[in-house]
């Protein structure tokens, strides 16, 4: 069995930046991460929210512009 100084749980923006220090250090680290590598939010979270969130902005002022243009005609 390998041993480490330090395990992190999660590898998330915290847990990520926690091994950087950890590894500057000196120390021998372990990350166990059951999902994806960088967490909730680039995977699951803020980042695909914010993309789909500015998809429907702009559609709402493509919509709104076809609006716009239908009572100039």
């Amino acid at each position: 069995m390998e041993k480490y100084d330090v395990v992190i749980l999660g590898g998330g923006n915290a847990g990520m930046g926690v091994t950087v220090a950890t590894r500057a250090a000196g120390l021998s680290v372990a990350m166990v991460e059951a999902r994806d590598l960088g967490g909730t939010c680039p995977n699951r979270g803020c980042t695909p929210k914010k993309v789909l969130v500015a998809a429907a902005h702009a559609l709402d002022e493509i919509d709104r512009a076809g609006s716009h243009a239908n009572h100039g005609r």
